[in-house]
């Protein structure tokens, strides 16, 4: 007889219904991109916005963890910072996405490709390690909770390889709470976002890399 199969923590729920909603919602925002959608695409895609932030509150809810200013997805100023363009020099940055879950990683890798950057992926800590000894990224976004080597190790070995220092890394989590927020910080990360991230908060990272001046808020 096969032993009944366990039931996930609220933890581990949380974590699953964030990936499915960051896979969306990246697959979202590069349509959203499209500067000839029509406006029955238009319509359809806020439907979406608004259904998908309904979801991250919800399962924030459920899980009793506070709902944090990144599951307020801003999709105005989205709008707003593609019609001012996005700058040139964002094609210059090497960016390294880390995710054991390829669908997360494809969505956010087609986003990211939009908005200019040149982008590896990695489906592991350690693959992940191996392509950035080959080549140094200027961007790294990690998913925290994969198996094996989980984002805490990654972001620990990068800081100390040569070069790791320069690398600026941002953890990508599918748990809201504060406790781990500040494991990734004392890990090494330079910002820690619940997923799904904001588009808008992809782009103001993004821009802060090739425009020092730029505020870039610290989670």
């Amino acid at each position: 007889m096969t032993e009944p199969e366990k039931m996930p923590s609220l933890a581990d729920l949380e974590h699953d219904v964030r990936n499915v909603a960051a896979a969306i919602q990246s697959a979202v925002d590069v349509i959203r991109s499209d500067t000839n959608l029509s406006s029955d695409s238009k319509d359809m895609i806020a439907v979406l916005d608004r259904q998908l932030e309904l979801l991250v509150k919800r399962v924030g809810v459920f899980c009793s963890q506070p709902v944090s200013s990144d599951s307020e997805l801003n999709h105005e100023e989205l709008d707003i910072i593609l019609q001012e363009g996005i700058p040139s020099e964002l094609r210059n940055l090497d960016v390294l996405i880390v995710d054991d879950t390829r669908l997360v990683t494809y969505a956010l890798q087609k986003l990211l490709e939009r908005m200019g950057p040149c982008v590896r992926t990695a489906s592991s800590g350690v693959s992940a390690l191996e392509s950035i000894l080959e080549k140094m990224p200027d961007l790294v976004f990690s998913d925290i909770g994969m198996k094996g080597m989980d984002g805490y190790e990654l972001a620990r070995q990068i800081r100390s390889v040569p070069r790791g220092r320069d690398v600026y890394l941002i953890a990508l989590t599918g748990h809201s709470s504060l406790a781990t927020k500040r494991h990734a910080i004392d890990a090494g990360f330079d910002e820690c976002h619940e997923k799904p991230i904001a588009s808008a908060a992809l782009l103001t990272i993004l821009r802060h890399l090739v425009i020092p001046n730029d505020p870039v808020e610290t989670r």
